[in-house]
C-alpha cells in the first residue's frame, strides 16, 4: 500500500491509516493495519493467523505533523515488511513468515468502530504480487493501468 496522507488533527486515540481485516470492529485481528498513534507516530500490525499479531511494532520513525502531506508506503518482499515515509524507511525491517491472513474489509482512516479520522488521502495504490520501489516519493500521479 502506498499513497499520500495529510493529517489534519492529532488523534486522541489510535486511528487506522490503512486496514485489511476480516471483521468490521476494532478488536478483531486482520491481515495488516497501519496506525497513527496519539503521539503522531506510526504503528504496524501484521497477522498470518487471524488470531494474533505476528508483527506489532509501535513508534516507527519520527513524529509526523498536521497540515503536511506525507508519502507513506508499506512493502512486503518475501517475509520482510517495511514502512516508508517520504522515501525513507521508518523503523527497522520486520520479518514474519507465512501468508498474510486474508480479510475482505479494506478501510482508510477508520478507527474500527464508528469514527473516521480527520485526514486526507490522495493517489492511494494497493499492489499485490510484487514489491515496488518506494524509496523515492513520486512527483506525479500514478499512471492508470
Amino acid at each position: 500500500m502506498e499513497g499520500w496522507v495529510r493529517f489534519n488533527s492529532v488523534p486522541g486515540a489510535e486511528f487506522d491509516i490503512y486496514k485489511l481485516q476480516d471483521k468490521g470492529d476494532a478488536s478483531s485481528f486482520g491481515a495488516l493495519r497501519l496506525i497513527l498513534n496519539s503521539g503522531m507516530k506510526l504503528k504496524l500490525l501484521v497477522s498470518t493467523t487471524g488470531s494474533s499479531w505476528g508483527i506489532s511494532v509501535d513508534n516507527l520513525g519520527n513524529a509526523l505533523s498536521t497540515g503536511v502531506w506525507y508519502y507513506i508506503a508499506i512493502t512486503r518482499s518475501t517475509n520482510d515488511y517495511k514502512v516508508y515515509v517520504n522515501g525513507s524507511q521508518a523503523g527497522a525491517t520486520q520479518t514474519l513468515s507465512g501468508s498474510v491472513y486474508a480479510g475482505p474489509i479494506n478501510a482508510l482512516g477508520w478507527n474500527g468502530v464508528t469514527t473516521y479520522s480527520n485526514m486526507y488521502f490522495d493517489d492511494v495504490r494497493l499492489t499485490v504480487g510484487r514489491a515496488r520501489d518506494v524509496t523515492v516519493s513520486p512527483t506525479a500521479p500514478f499512471p492508470l493501468q
